[in-house]
């Protein structure tokens, strides 16, 4: 307990903060899943910025990009 005034102390509270901070835990598979759907649409907008940098048309542009996001939901 890490308190000056121990007359706003409650009983039990620390326990009840233990309690909240075990059963609010994100799975670890879930975490994992995470970080791979930021990791990917990392990587699509890598590939968007690439198509938007290459000297060609906007509507080669635009196609490719919608042929990127293509690829990208089907995956």
């Amino acid at each position: 307990m890490d308190t000056r005034d121990l007359d706003s102390y409650y009983p039990g509270y620390d326990q009840y903060c233990e309690r909240l901070e075990r059963e609010n835990r994100v799975p670890y598979s879930d975490y994992v899943e995470l970080e791979d759907e930021i990791r990917a649409y990392k990587n699509l907008m890598k590939k968007i910025d690439s198509v938007l940098s290459e000297k060609t048309t906007l509507k080669k542009k635009i196609q490719l990009i919608q042929a990127v996001i293509q690829d990208f939901e089907e995956e």
